[in-house]
């Protein structure tokens, strides 16, 4: 994916792992998207209509929050579950493959 069509998609990266979020939200905007980043307790501020694409979970948020931030989900808001700790290739795949 070219960055020219990468910064049309807004993306949410949720964990409790702050500099992991901030790694990934540094690939992301490499890559041309506009990400952001949030823990599950600041959540609910971020997550409005229409704001963003796509909403990637990491695997160690607990199955609660996780369900949580599921139906907090704007509709049309595409959200994706992280199963296990992803290299830096398989997670530009996964959105890459979350968006086509």
């Amino acid at each position: 994916m070219s960055n020219v069509l990468a910064t049309r998609f807004r993306i949410l990266c949720v964990g409790v792992d702050i500099r992991l979020l901030t790694t990934r939200q540094a690939l992301l905007v490499s890559q041309g998207y506009d990400c952001l980043i949030a823990t599950p307790a600041d959540i609910g501020e971020k997550l409005s209509p229409g704001r963003f694409n796509l909403v990637i979970l990491s695997m160690m948020i607990s199955e609660e929050d996780k369900g949580h931030i599921r139906t907090k989900a704007p509709a049309g808001t595409r959200v994706v579950t992280l199963t296990s700790l992803v290299m830096p290739k398989e997670l530009l795949r996964i959105v890459a493959e979350a968006l086509s």
